[in-house]
């Protein structure tokens, strides 16, 4: 079965509906698929347009769907949060938070990694791994 995913982009900390953008992810939705490839890209990105989070979930579609480009089905943007997901990933211009989801219970954050950190790919790794077995803040 595949472990979906939502990717929310936010200018500020608050309420996860308030979203600015919401990406879908429909496999690999685990910590060590998203944030291995979202750190370092995410970093990068934000050197040149911090805070600007309508372009970053559009560049962070296009970075994913770049990885499986005839995978047409495996991406989306969506309006609201689903139902089915089984983590939920909350960017913020200085971080990126990990959230649990299960469907009888409220979202529960798991930990979160900086943005700044995204460039080491070990690092990155290994937190991912940690997130997923033990849920810790980073």
């Amino acid at each position: 079965m595949s472990t979906r995913c939502q990717i929310g982009f936010y200018g500020e900390e608050g309420k996860l509906r308030d979203h600015i953008a919401l990406l879908y992810k429909h496999c690999d939705g685990y910590p060590e698929g998203v944030l291995v490839p979202l750190m370092p890209f995410l970093k990068n990105f934000f050197k040149m347009r911090k805070g600007d989070m309508e372009y970053a979930a559009a560049r962070t579609l296009q970075m994913f769907m770049n990885q499986h480009p005839k995978d047409y089905l495996g991406y989306g943007i969506s309006s609201s949060l689903h139902w089915d997901i089984a983590y939920f990933y909350v960017v913020l211009p200085d971080k990126v938070s990990v959230y649990k989801v299960s469907f009888q219970n409220k979202p529960k954050r798991i930990g979160h990694i900086l943005i700044e950190k995204g460039g080491n790919k070990k690092y990155v790794l290994s937190m991912a791994r940690k997130l997923e077995a033990e849920g810790c803040t980073i």
